[in-house]
This record gives C-alpha cells, structure tokens and sequence, in this order.
C-alpha cells in the first residue's frame, strides 16, 4: 500500500454507500486534535496533527491520490470540520479513503471551488470575483468587495442592491446550496435559484425563482417564489439571528429551505425548469443602510438517504529517513514503542533501501563494541 510522502499519520475509513450518490460526494468529517474514540464523521488524531489543522490530507483508497476538500471551520488545538470531495462512486459499494497527518512543514491545500459540486464555490479569500464563476447584478449606489475573506455590500443610499449572480446555469437536482450571511446594517440579504440572468433588475422583481431571505427591518427569515410571474410569500418568521448560513436544498420533486440547520419550509418543485442560475443579494431601505457580507458559496451533492460513514482504522505510522538513520543500537527498540505508545496498532512501514541503512548502522555499531571488548 503506497504512502503519501512527508506525512507520519494516517487512518483509514469506510464510508457505506447510498442509491444515486455516484462520484465525487461531498462527506463531512470533523477532525478532532485530541484523543478520544473515532465514530461517524468524528475522528481523533491523538495530538500528532499541527494545532491549526494545516497539515490534514485526504487521499482515496490506493493511499497516494488526494482528494479535494474543504476546511469549513476550524478551533486551533480543538477542531476543524471539513467537506470531502469523494472521487470514488459511491452509489452501490463501500469506499475507503485515508486522512493523513503528521508533516509539520505542511500547510492547508483547503480549495472550497473544486471541492464544491460543478467546482462553483467561494470563500473570497483572494480579494478578487472570480470570472470564471461570477457576474455582477446591481442598482443604485451599493458596493461590493471582497476583502478580509469576506464579499462586502456597502450603500448609505435609501434604495440600492448588489451582489453576485453565476455566470452559467446549472442542474439544480439533488443538490443543497448554501451561504453564509450577515444582516445586521442593511435592511435584507438573501439567497435565490433564478431562471433568468438579470444584471440590473432584483431578483424578486421580475422571473421565476425561489429564494430565502433574512430581514433586518422585521428581524425576520421568510421563503418566497415567483411562478408564472406570481409571487407568494411562502414562510416568514422571527428569525434565529442576523448571522447564519442559508440553505436550499432539492432533493427529487421536494424543495426545502434552510435557515441554519432549521428546516423552514418546503413544497413540491414548482418552476417550469430544473436549469437555474445562483444569486445572493443584499439591499437597503430607509433606515436600513451600512454594510453587511456573504461568505462561503458552497454546492454539494444530495441523496436521501445519504451516504453513511463506516468504521475508522487504527492509527499507522511511519518512521521517516532521518528518524531511521539517527535511531541507536541501544534505544531502537525502546524508541519505536515509545513513540507508538498508546495507539491501538502501530504499523511501522520500512522500505527495502530504510532497512538495508539500519542493518548496516548495526552492524557497525556492534563491530566497535566488540572491539572495546578486546581491548578491556
């Protein structure tokens, strides 16, 4: 079984299967930086990973082929959740992939655009719109940038919008797609599937969509959707707070809609095609101006039910070649215990090339103790 070079750590994972999950699911797995017992998503790398979670690696059953992934959220020294882009089909039979840890001159290779579904994602960390991904829609005087790893809307004007609308269309089946957002100055932001690609009309005022939106004027959550160019509104409440992460989710015939993990509405499909393009807006009123942001554009795949997460493997290991060649006759043994102490099984991986080294550092060693032997 190959080994992905630099790396010390590794375990093993079965992820069980789902009708229709087919290839590249997005698992989510929650890496832990202490002890403890692996189940589900949650797995513990026993302190051997660097305390910001840079160094974590997922590869797919051959133990060398990384995968891509997402670093949605992390706590240095306690946690980090990722999304896993599972290249394997995982539609009939168990997959088996490997996170590695354990190289403390690594850093992240986190990547939420080619992690996502359609490789569309977003976190905004490098400060400029991708091309590729967006166009702008906007009216009035508001503003976007991306800066501090965040998208901005800026307006001091009474009516103003602004805010990212995907250049293509896509498949909308099966899939969830989600955003982070703050409404705390301005008066609504929110997050649509459209028909139609309008750069200078809002969302709601003309097309078909669907659409959930947080309310800063009313401290409200509601769901809206416009069908053969009549607009319902579908759900409105007291929302949970002016930060969270919005949510629609299509699975077969039945749309739902998320705020945060609260399920807040859902119906059966009602648009005349299942080809959409994504927007999220944000806009003010009156007294309703400032600025406010969106975060982490995020599309993955979705199957009810959806794939499981299976047994974990015991912690393996590897001495590397420095490690091997500064190991003493005396302490070889003591050291390679020591060092695997408290794990379950420990499987040291020595090549051919590591082992000829240390038999030959042996024998050199024994020869020089012989020959104080002779002369005492």
């Amino acid at each position: 079984m190959a080994w992905l070079t630099g790396w010390k750590y590794r375990k093993r994972h079965v992820i069980n299967p789902a009708s229709g999950a087919g290839t590249n699911y997005q698992v989510k797995i929650k890496a832990y930086y202490g002890s403890g017992t692996d189940n589900g998503e949650n797995v513990y790398l026993n302190e051997h990973c660097r305390s910001d979670f840079g160094d974590i690696r997922f590869t797919s059953s051959d133990g060398k082929t990384e995968l891509y992934y997402w670093m949605a959220e992390k706590v240095d020294s306690d946690y980090a959740i990722f999304w896993v882009k599972v290249s394997e089909d995982l539609s009939v039979d168990p997959v088996t992939i490997y996170i590695y840890y354990g190289n403390p001159l690594a850093t992240t290779t986190s990547n939420i655009k080619y992690t996502s579904l359609y490789n569309h994602g977003d976190d905004f960390e490098d400060g400029i719109r991708d091309e590729e991904l967006w166009d702008i829609t906007r009216s009035g005087t508001g503003t976007l940038k991306e800066e501090n790893g965040v998208l901005k809307f800026t307006s001091s004007s009474m009516s103003a919008y602004a805010g990212y609308i995907s250049c293509n269309r896509y498949s909308f089946q099966n899939l969830e797609v989600m955003i982070k957002v703050r409404n705390a100055e301005v008066r609504s932001a929110g997050l649509y599937v459209h028909k139609n690609h309008y750069l200078d009309w809002h969302p709601e005022a003309k097309g078909d969509f669907y659409g959930i939106v947080l309310n800063n004027s009313e401290k409200t959550c509601y769901v809206k959707r416009r069908v053969s160019g009549e607009i319902s509104t579908l759900y409105s409440g007291s929302w949970i707070s002016n930060t969270n992460i919005l949510k629609i989710r299509i699975e077969n015939s039945q749309i739902r809609f998320f705020e945060g993990n609260i399920e807040r509405y859902n119906e059966s499909y009602a648009l005349d095609t299942r080809n959409l393009y994504f927007v999220y807006v944000a806009w003010t009123s009156y007294d309703y101006r400032g600025t406010d942001w969106f975060d982490n554009f995020f599309i993955r795949k979705f199957v009810d039910p959806e794939p499981t997460h299976g047994t974990w493997g015991e912690e393996e290991g590897i001495l590397t070649l420095p490690e091997i060649l500064h190991l003493s006759v005396n302490s070889e043994i003591t050291r390679i215990f020591k060092d695997f102490a408290g794990t379950s099984v420990a499987k040291i991986l020595l090549g051919t090339h590591f082992v000829r080294l240390l038999r030959r550092k042996f024998t050199l060693r024994i020869k020089d103790q012989e020959k104080e032997v002779r002369v005492k």
